[in-house]
């Protein structure tokens, strides 16, 4: 009994928060012995000189990426200062006015971060509602306003003073250091986004900095009339372009890898909202960084929508936390009100950041309501409270995105949707995974120390230490609501969740391993053993700078050639094709059925070339399955005109004839091929009188059709 009701006051005290278990930290650390802070001032200078040594092995076994960085300092200076201001001020600001309490450097610009990039998409919408446009004066006039709030003094909360968290922001801000620098290092040699999706986010990004905001009209690159595509990540490149000169072509790889690198601070941020444990925030860190394929991988096909939104979603995830845990104290109501704001703001962000990532969202405040509910002490009134803040933040957010709910109707993406719920499109689109992509995603490693976290967690924090691994299992369900006897399957699908499993591994994964130090460390005691427990605690660094050096290695290679479509190549029969041939010549290009079917998409660097060139082609970017065309029945014309080509051989006088009824006057093949069965090939041509080479360059062949 007594075991028992020790176990109910520690959930009870798992659901503080955040502020009050910082306090709580403080408390207990200021009680700290006077032995141990001797025998912590004898082993500092061991530590520090070990510490020196091992980042001087850091730093050999990468002094590629060094010479690499080093000399293009002078020139990335202000993109550099740029993207700090806009990744840390509004976010900072925002903190400041709307965050009860004042958070601890390890914290608070993780989540300020989170918020900036929820922040930018929300005021492109409403600057479009009031006929703002937007450019760099007018942004760093902005984020100077921000900077000013961010810095004002706190009347009632001055800042923490947390020196536990001091050794961990130095760890945590290094590391993610040595990440970002990893990240664009894989990416150094791409001169575009890889795969199609990176197609379509450049062709968005420059339209928004074009035109200082969103748009409609996708004209010149595309015979589109609407936009109801989630933007919060072009925005972000639209707005490196405002404010540092970068081309958005540049910017698309730029943010990307930027974003990617910051899941590091995020599942810190996570990690220690979760288990209040900062030495697992590190380890988890530490494995999303360099152990864990993934986000690093998504440089490979162009995610970085995804990859956006959840940057955006762990901040959404710790602010609902943060309210939800102060619905428990009824002498919380000023702090809530600030909280449902900043709550609405982030959510409403993600929202447009990502729509499906905005479930996973939903999915989590659904199961952390669940566990606050579980959780003594059970008050009626506490649950009334959690249920009516929790709906008035909700509903503030769908307040917030309601411009942008209306607007999907311009587009066919609710009637896909409603199709889905209908007619479930999982019968005929594939939402299953491959036993390949399930071993790129979940390392098996990764899912043993996840396991073994849960295991060592759960006597220390109870149902806490379940959030994750039902959070996880809630996500699934959503993609596959099959499994449940409902419709819907492929509205989110199996892929994205299986990607994203990072947001659950890494920090059970780095919980495991710090509780597993723990107790290691925990078995040697009195002064006999204190070489043998320093020796214990240097071990636990060199296995962090072991795995952070082969880490380094294999993710700087992460980039695979084979997702290249566009090429160097490709780019200069680009520059020829604007100098040799007139602006209304059509080219045809090499596509293939994609997502069941029901689109085509390219395979080829052939796919850019309206944007790269100002050519029409056959192929518009994947969007035009589901937004509005110039013209009526365009994504019928698309399919009818590709498929009337492709059922002829390239080679064959029919398909010279298919070609030029439709008003083709070129061809087009380049040296990527992904899937590799192009229905362009040089072989085919070559000896075709139907077909005049009037370029042939590194891979690149062009044919005039005569």
């Amino acid at each position: 009994m007594r075991q028992f009701l020790a176990a109910l006051r520690l959930e009870a005290a798992s659901a503080l928060p955040l502020s009050s278990i910082l306090l709580r930290e403080r408390c207990m650390a200021e009680k700290t012995t006077s032995k141990r802070i001797k025998r912590s001032s004898q082993l500092r200078g061991q530590r520090f000189i070990t510490s020196i040594v091992l980042a001087t092995a850091v730093l050999l076994g990468s002094l590629q990426l060094w010479y690499w960085a080093l000399p293009a300092l002078p020139d990335v200076l202000r993109p550099t200062l740029a993207l700090i201001a806009l990744l840390l001020l509004p976010g900072l600001a925002l903190l400041r006015l709307l965050w009860p309490t004042a958070l601890p450097l390890d914290l608070r610009w993780p989540l300020a971060v989170g918020l900036s990039c929820a922040t930018l998409p929300l005021l492109l919408l409403f600057s479009e509602l009031v006929g703002v446009a937007w450019n760099g004066s007018a942004l760093w006039s902005l984020l100077a306003v921000c900077a000013v709030i961010a810095v004002l003094p706190r009347s009632h909360h001055g800042e923490p003073n947390d020196t536990t968290s001091d050794s961990s922001h130095l760890l945590l801000v290094g590391l993610t250091l040595i990440t970002l620098l990893v990240r664009l290092y894989a990416a150094r040699h791409l001169i575009v986004g890889q795969y199609g999706d990176s197609y379509h986010h450049t062709v968005i990004a420059q339209l928004i900095s074009e035109r200082g905001g969103l748009f409609r009209s996708w004209e010149p690159y595309e015979p589109f009339a609407s936009f109801t595509y989630h933007f919060g990540f072009h925005s972000l490149v639209a707005a490196l372009n405002w404010l540092g000169d970068v081309p958005v072509t540049r910017g698309v790889l730029i943010i990307g890898q930027v974003q990617s690198a910051l899941a590091v601070p995020l599942i810190y941020l996570l990690t220690v909202r979760i288990t209040q444990l900062r030495s697992a925030g590190l380890w988890a860190a530490l494995l999303v960084a360099v152990v864990s394929s993934m986000p690093a991988y998504y440089l490979n096909w162009g995610r970085y929508t995804q990859l956006a939104g959840q940057t955006v979603l762990i901040a959404v995830c710790v602010i609902w936390m943060e309210l939800l845990d102060r619905t428990r104290e009824p002498s919380q109501r000023p702090a809530l009100a600030r909280l449902i704001g900043l709550t609405a703001l982030s959510t409403a962000g993600l929202a447009l950041t990502h729509y499906r990532v905005a479930v996973f969202a939903i999915c989590f405040v659904a199961v952390y309501s669940v566990y606050l509910v579980l959780t003594p002490p059970h008050r009626p009134a506490a649950l009334l409270r959690l249920v009516g803040y929790g709906a008035l933040a909700g509903g503030a957010a769908l307040l917030l995105t309601l411009p942008w709910l209306l607007r999907l109707y311009e587009s066919s993406l609710l009637h896909i949707g409603s199709a889905a719920l209908n007619n479930d499109i999982g019968n005929t689109l594939n939402n299953s995974v491959s036993a390949d992509q399930l071993a790129l995603s979940v390392k098996p490693y990764l899912v043993l120390l996840a396991a073994l976290g849960v295991v060592l967690l759960l006597p220390r924090l109870g149902w806490r230490s379940l959030i994750l691994p039902v959070w996880a299992g809630c996500t699934w369900l959503a993609a596959n609501p099959q499994l449940l006897g409902l419709n819907g399957t492929g509205l989110i699908s199996s892929f994205a969740v299986l990607i994203a499993a990072y947001l659950v591994l890494a920090p059970l994964a780095g919980s495991g391993l710090a509780l597993l130090a723990q107790r290691f460390s925990g078995l040697f005691h009195g002064s006999s053993s204190q070489l043998l427990a320093f020796a214990a605690k240097q071990g636990q660094l060199l296995l962090a700078f072991g795995l952070l050096i082969w880490g380094i290695g294999w993710q700087s290679r992460i980039a695979d050639p084979q997702f290249q479509l566009l090429t160097p190549a490709d780019a200069a029969a680009m520059e020829w094709i604007r100098r040799s041939t007139s602006n209304d010549a059509r080219f045809y290009v090499n596509s293939f059925l994609a997502y069941g079917d029901t689109v085509y998409a390219g395979s080829d660097g052939g796919w850019w070339l309206p944007f790269l060139s100002g050519r029409p082609s056959n192929l518009p970017n994947i969007l035009y399955g589901i937004e509005a065309g110039s013209s009526p029945g365009m994504h019928q014309r698309v399919f009818r005109e590709n498929e009337g080509i492709q059922d002829h051989p390239i080679g064959s006088p029919q398909a010279a004839q298919a070609l030029r009824n439709a008003g083709f006057a070129y061809l087009y093949d380049g040296p990527s091929a992904n899937p590799p069965d192009e229905y362009i090939t040089v072989a085919q041509l070559d000896d075709s009188p139907y077909f005049e080479q009037v370029y042939s360059r590194d891979g690149v062949t062009i044919w005039r059709v005569r």
